[in-house]
């Protein structure tokens, strides 16, 4: 066990100092009493700019931050390192405020001060600390906990610090299930009509095999993923969107067949199903608990996860509004229009409302690689899009990280989009068994 001992214990403090030690496998307990800490005979932090006796543990200094209430507009102190970057650098032994580093990141500080907004209205990826000094790429805040366990270990030798392991999540949105099934013969007939108005004849012709059952979906890729993730032995979620008829959500109607009978209702179904809000959930007040219902109704099982459709959220008010709905798990934490870590970290860890100044029960868990953002964004290459995820992967893969990539179903109708999709795959499985030789 450690002992984490400063003058006044604030919220934010014993918020980050929980996460951190237990993405350390550390039991750790509090005290603000300096007599209880010089006492104890084992590991200890002292989070004080106080002088501290010889022997007195690991000492770091309080930046001031953590004792603060509410946010204000600032950016923090940035120092380069030979191995990154330090916010609230200083000169004790660890270099930097850690405490006050890994909150400001995970917190989402920056998004809760004005910003000007993109077309859609989310938080810019160029506007954040990370893109603007080159370290979005960087899973910072896991090598920082990772630093911090080596330092504990060298001081306290009886100290069990145990490393997180790799692991790995694959998750699908469902924007649109099917590209031409579902819609009925009223709105099939107007569609092939648009088509032929614009000459796309491979769209009209490819409409007419698939509605009358001579091929496949292309954007009916469900089958397949299952196929991928049990051969590899991954879990999977897909985040259905349950909205339609808005220039931004145009999901066919839960309830066809269709989708119960290639979605859902597979024998080797073992994918969990989360709600996809709807890109005017995060405006309009009460609409996604309204979707959330009408899926589980149609499921007849509770839904618990959840990510937003455009990666669209406003801090705190998105994150209040899915704990109220019963949403414990949200995967929305991740740029759209570029690949990286949107809070500084992969793993994931439980939302802090900075203006409660209140831990949640609502678990974050970050997203670091989207497949659309290499066709939405400045349409770049495939191999673009599968070389940094294969970097990104080995990034987390080295800090002991969870790696969890974001997939479209149309987007994997591309057979460049499926190779990568099974490369990465094929690279987790061989990580896993390399990780399962080490320990026997």
């Amino acid at each position: 066990m450690l002992l984490f001992y400063c003058e006044r214990i604030t919220p934010r403090i014993r918020y980050v100092v929980k996460w951190i030690m237990h993405e350390l496998n550390c039991e750790v307990s509090f005290t603000e009493s300096r007599i209880e800490y010089l006492a104890f005979h084992g590991a200890g932090i002292a989070y004080t700019n106080s002088k501290m006796e010889e022997g007195g543990g690991l000492q770091i200094f309080p930046s001031g931050f953590m004792e603060e209430h509410g946010v204000k507009q600032f950016v923090p102190t940035l120092r380069r390192t030979e191995n990154g970057f330090h916010l609230f650098p200083d000169d004790s032994e660890l270099q930097f405020d850690i405490l006050s580093a890994v909150f400001y990141l995970i917190s989402r500080y920056e998004e809760y001060l004005p910003f000007e907004p993109d077309r859609y209205g989310r938080f810019r990826a160029s506007d954040s600390i990370a893109y603007r000094n080159e370290f979005l790429q960087v899973p910072i805040v896991d090598t920082w906990i990772n630093g911090l366990g080596d330092l504990l270990q060298e001081k306290f030798s009886q100290l069990k610090i145990e490393r997180p392991h790799f692991r790995t999540l694959f998750t699908y949105d469902i924007d649109v299930a099917f590209k031409y099934l579902g819609r009925g013969a009223g709105k099939s007939l107007l569609a092939a009509g648009r088509d032929m108005l614009r000459g796309k004849w491979k769209e009209v012709i490819e409409r007419r095999r698939v509605l009358q059952g001579r091929k496949s979906d292309p954007w009916d890729v469900y089958k397949w993923i299952k196929k991928e993730l049990n051969t590899a032995g991954i879990e999977g979620i897909f985040f259905f969107l349950t909205a339609g008829g808005t220039q931004y959500d145009h999901n066919v109607d839960v309830s066809r067949n269709e989708i119960k009978d290639r979605i859902f209702t597979h024998a080797e179904m073992a994918i969990e199903v989360g709600i996809h809000p709807s890109f005017r959930s995060s405006e309009i007040k009460g609409l996604t608990v309204k979707e959330k219902k009408g899926l589980e109704k149609y499921l007849a099982r509770t839904v618990t996860s959840s990510r937003q459709h455009f990666l669209k959220f406003r801090l705190p008010d998105t994150y209040r509004e899915l704990s109220e709905c019963g949403i414990v798990r949200d995967f929305s934490m991740a740029f759209p229009e570029i690949p990286g870590f949107r809070a500084g970290t992969s793993r994931p860890f439980p939302f802090y409302d900075l203006l409660k100044e209140q831990e949640t029960s609502l678990m974050i868990y970050p997203s670091c690689w989207m497949d659309a953002t290499y066709i939405n964004y400045g349409n770049q290459s495939a191999d673009k899009a599968e070389k940094e995820a294969l970097g990104l992967l080995e990034a987390v893969k080295a800090v002991g990280g969870y790696f969890i990539p974001i997939f479209h179903n149309n987007v994997l109708e591309d057979k460049r989009y499926r190779n990568i999709h099974h490369l990465l795959l094929t690279n987790i499985v061989d990580a896993n068994k390399q990780l399962v030789s080490q320990v026997e």
